[in-house]
């Protein structure tokens, strides 16, 4: 609202007022707080989504997979992290009714929490190979956030999801946990 309520008084000074220096500079400030709003706006949309999906928590490995985080093969349930670093995730995903998955998400905590959805359609012929089914030939996927965890805290857990945005399903394929340190 308080995006619109801007972009209207920009619009009525733009026609109205002759010093072009005020414009620019009321144009700019209208930008900065756009910016910074969406950042929170695009997460409130990611909540209001997870309040009207369906979690079905049944671990299922043959629906996905996380392939590397920060190009390092998982090895363990704990990974071990900088502090405000960036995480990179790799992998592929199905849904349970064996068509290609259509969207990852990534949620943290047991409360679900979603902190960063992908699209399912990057090349994986392993996977359309291993399966034998050619449908599963995009079903790779690659995602990156940073978390905004302290180094101070537990390990955090991490899940991730194959998700139909028709049905509002989704299905659980990997849990891990992520541990920050300070650089």
């Amino acid at each position: 609202m308080l995006v619109v309520i801007a972009l209207r008084i920009a619009s009525n000074l733009s026609y109205k007022s002759k010093k072009f220096r005020f414009k620019s500079i009321l144009n700019n400030s209208i930008n900065l707080l756009i910016n910074s709003e969406s950042l929170n706006f695009n997460l409130n949309i990611l909540q209001k989504k997870a309040n009207k999906i369906n979690f079905i928590c049944s671990h299922s490995s043959d629906l996905g997979n996380v392939d590397s985080i920060n190009q390092s093969e998982i090895k363990n349930s704990v990974f071990e992290l900088v502090e405000n670093q960036e995480i990179v995730l790799t992998g592929w995903a199905i849904n349970p009714d064996k068509s290609k998955g259509k969207k990852v998400l990534i949620t943290m905590g047991d409360d679900n929490k979603i902190v960063k959805e992908t699209q399912v359609n990057l090349p994986r012929p392993d996977v359309a190979d291993y399966f034998s089914n050619p449908i599963y030939l995009n079903s790779g996927w690659l995602l990156s956030f940073i978390p905004t965890i302290n180094a101070s805290q537990d390990p955090v857990k991490f899940r991730v999801w194959s998700y139909d945005p028709i049905t509002k399903e989704a299905y659980l394929f990997k849990e891990f946990y992520l541990k920050f340190h300070e650089s």
